[in-house]
């Protein structure tokens, strides 16, 4: 995904205060309504001790987030501890469901 499809700070701080938090098992969805799809993943420590792991479960939820770009919605993607240990296939499938479901239907 692209940087323009990407949250600024101040953006960040606003969505991540005032939005709307749609919980699943292994992340939380913060959205709030926007004109096109800006989107930012957060992974920390107590998910994944390594900057590696850290970096590659934000690669897989932004790739899984292509084809909602045209949403009108900006969303922060928290991923939970355990996310790391989870087999790709249920972690995608997991949050493609939490995206398609809730950027969607917006």
């Amino acid at each position: 995904m692209s940087q323009q499809h990407r949250l600024s700070r101040t953006d960040f701080a606003t969505v991540f205060a005032k939005g709307k938090r749609i919980h699943s098992k292994h992340a939380t969805l913060i959205l709030m309504p926007n004109k096109d799809l800006a989107l930012s993943v957060v992974v920390s420590k107590k998910v994944a001790k390594k900057a590696v792991d850290r970096n590659t479960l934000k690669r897989r939820v932004y790739a899984l987030a292509v084809p909602y770009r045209q949403a009108p919605i900006d969303a922060i993607v928290l991923l939970k501890v355990g996310a790391l240990r989870v087999p790709r296939k249920l972690f995608q499938t997991e949050i493609e469901a939490l995206l398609a479901q809730n950027l969607i239907s917006r």
